[in-house]
């Protein structure tokens, strides 16, 4: 698939095809990370960007397809690179093979029955948005929903 620097530099997979996908693929080249994009095309936004430093086609980007791709691709890298999601479906799907995918791959989900909680009640907000906020907040303000329910309602 790559080559070896390929697997050594690669840092970030990012897993979707639209505009959320292209700006974190965009972001990360600027701050000198190496994205590999994972579509199931060439031809979306993503995979055309000269930022992505390597694209990976997958039959799907939801459920089991996505996360047999995802178990190959971890493979071949030295150390677990992040692993960003664009979108509800490849949320739910890497939510539920959480066993699987977190040897090779550093999952930035909350709790896995925080998110199964979570995803009927985020109307209006994608899920992968809501992950990328609540990872935010815990990471930036310190805000921990599990010991202090009420933080949601404050906000």
């Amino acid at each position: 698939m790559g080559t070896a620097e390929d697997e050594e530099t690669t840092r970030v997979v990012v897993v979707g095809e639209g505009l959320n996908c292209l700006g974190a693929v965009r972001s990360l080249e600027r701050a000198g990370m190496h994205a590999l994009a994972v579509t199931t095309t060439r031809r979306c936004v993503v995979a055309w960007s000269r930022h992505a430093h390597r694209v990976a086609l997958l039959p799907s980007l939801e459920g089991r397809a996505l996360v047999d791709g995802l178990k190959a691709l971890g493979s071949e890298f030295a150390e677990r690179p992040l692993l960003m999601l664009g979108g509800d479906r490849q949320v739910a799907a890497v939510n539920e093979a959480r066993a699987e995918l977190e040897p090779l791959f550093r999952l930035g989900l909350p709790a896995q029955q925080t998110v199964r909680t979570l995803a009927p009640a985020l109307l209006g907000l994608t899920l992968g948005f809501q992950t990328i906020l609540f990872g935010l907040f815990k990471s930036l303000l310190g805000v921990r929903l599990s010991t202090r329910p009420s933080a949601l309602e404050e906000m």
